[in-house]
Order: structure tokens, then C-alpha cells, then sequence
């Protein structure tokens, strides 16, 4: 038996505007009022505060959507071919789910809550798995430290996000070559 309350359609379109909103404007202004979000949603403050009853609730909904996204994104990679290869395939997911939620992470509230809302253990487990299987399959260096691999996996994402946010390349452009750059700067060198 359903124990959730049915939600008339207008309400659902009203908090998923009010979502969408939240990451246009958090994009280019981490401390945007609650007030600031419901004029872009096309909603008013009551209307926003019926579904989110304080900022913190609002920012816990993001972060949860793109816990969400990111998780469904790598449930549907291919996961066939060598370590280097999953990663580069990772990559490409993860920059087009960043840069869609772009505005929950340059906000340091949510930095502060995220891991409180929903744990990146098992994120990590995954690329940290991708990794040692790169390395067991010989497709990534062993020189280098895991979580120096790591780190600037997460850089060069963030580097493409940036590069996009900014109008320098496309999302699919800066996806495509965050992912070369990153499997050339991490592959193991054939003899």
C-alpha cells in the first residue's frame, strides 16, 4: 500500500521548477536569497517554502538529485574493455552530470552538507575500483598513487566544467576531452 500523499500535478511542476531554478541561480550566485530562487521558478515565496521549509532543505534536495543523477549515470556505462577505458567512460558521465548540478557545488553550503546528505563512500569505492582494475589489467600506471590518480581525475573534471560555464567549449566537447587527456595522463606507456 502506498503511503506517500498523491501530489496534484501543478504542485509537482511547482517544486520542480523551483529545483531547476535553484541550479540556474545558484550557478553564477552561491548566496542567492530563497526569495531570488521562487521569482526565477515563477513561483511565490509561499509556494517555496510549502515545499522547502528552510535553504538547508532546498540544498539537501540538490545533493540528493545528483547523488541520484551521477549513481544512474554510472549504473548505465558499459562496463567492458580495460581499467583506463572505465575511466575515461566515468569521466564523460561524471562531466555531464557536474555540469548540470554545476550550482550545487560551487556553493560552500553544500560543500559543508554533502556528505552529510549523502555519503560519497561508495562513489569513491567505484572510480578507486576502476583504478586498481586499470592497474591489475595494466591500463593505468602503477607509478602513481591512487589517490593522486584520483585527484587529478577531479581536476580535470572540474577543468572541463569550467571550461564550459565559461563558454570556451561545448559540454559534449569538454566531456570528450577531459576524458582523453585523462586516460592519456594516467594509461600506462606500451612497450
Amino acid at each position: 500500500m502506498d503511503t506517500q500523499p498523491r501530489r496534484h500535478p501543478a504542485a509537482i511542476r511547482s517544486r520542480q521548477s523551483i529545483v531547476e531554478a535553484a541550479h540556474r541561480v545558484l550557478a553564477f550566485n552561491p548566496q542567492v536569497s530563497l526569495t531570488q530562487i521562487a521569482s526565477e521558478a515563477g513561483v511565490g515565496r509561499a509556494t517555496l517554502y510549502r515545499h522547502f521549509a528552510t535553504r538547508e532543505e532546498l540544498l539537501d534536495t540538490l545533493v540528493r538529485g545528483w547523488r541520484r543523477d551521477i549513481e544512474s549515470a554510472f549504473t548505465a556505462l558499459d562496463n567492458d574493455g580495460n581499467g583506463a577505458e572505465n575511466l575515461a567512460r566515468m569521466t564523460t558521465a561524471c562531466v555531464r552530470v557536474m555540469y548540470e548540478h554545476r550550482g550545487v557545488w560551487g556553493n560552500p553550503e553544500v560543500q559543508e552538507r554533502r556528505h552529510a546528505v549523502t555519503p560519497a563512500d561508495s562513489l569513491m569505492d567505484l572510480w578507486r575500483g576502476s583504478v586498481r582494475r586499470g592497474r591489475g589489467d595494466g591500463s593505468v600506471r602503477s607509478d602513481l598513487p591512487e589517490e593522486w590518480v584520483l585527484r587529478f581525475l577531479f581536476a580535470a573534471i572540474g577543468a572541463a566544467i569550467e571550461a564550459v560555464a565559461e563558454g570556451d567549449m561545448t559540454l559534449e566537447d569538454a566531456a570528450r576531452h577531459c576524458a582523453s587527456g585523462v586516460v592519456w595522463g594516467i594509461a600506462a606507456v606500451r612497450g
